[in-house]
């Protein structure tokens, strides 16, 4: 059984994450979504509404299991057997900027571990967390479409 971890701190879980989850069941027999705690960021939402906003737009997907983890990811793929780190990439500009570096580093660590990029589609490509958390914040309704307006 081949085994993928996405891991992130889905504040809050947008489209664009949902897309992923969905291509990973693709390639991967079972997805392991790993909410991170990631108190650096200072969320805006902690991590139980996290989890359940997680947990409730992937109700119903088969292979899918929603989880925390503390300490190192790479740790944590590890415990879990997981075969790959599952890495959403919206643009090339996502996997120049860290995710390129974040999987040299974590194949460092560990030899055998693997980076998945998954590539949104393109109307999921300009979904960003800090838009949403920004309209959100304005006390906005975020209702994103596939052509990414905001109403």
């Amino acid at each position: 059984m081949k085994i993928g971890v996405y891991p992130g701190t889905f504040d809050p879980v947008t489209y664009g994450h949902t897309d992923i989850i969905a291509r990973s069941l693709r390639v991967f027999d079972k997805v392991i979504i790993a909410v991170a705690p990631n108190p650096t960021k200072r969320p805006l939402f902690d991590l139980t509404e996290r989890v359940e906003m997680v947990k409730l737009v992937t109700n119903g997907l088969p292979h899918v299991e929603v989880v925390t983890f503390k300490g190192l990811l790479v740790e944590y793929v590890q415990k879990r057997k997981a075969h790959a780190v599952i890495r959403g990439l919206r643009a090339i500009s996502d996997f120049d900027a860290s995710e390129h570096f974040a999987a040299r580093a974590q194949e460092h660590i560990i030899s055998d571990l693997r980076a998945a990029g998954i590539f949104s589609t393109i109307s999921d490509a300009y979904c960003h967390t800090m838009v949403d958390i920004a309209v959100f914040a304005d006390h906005r309704p975020v209702e994103h479409n596939r052509a990414n307006t905001y109403q």
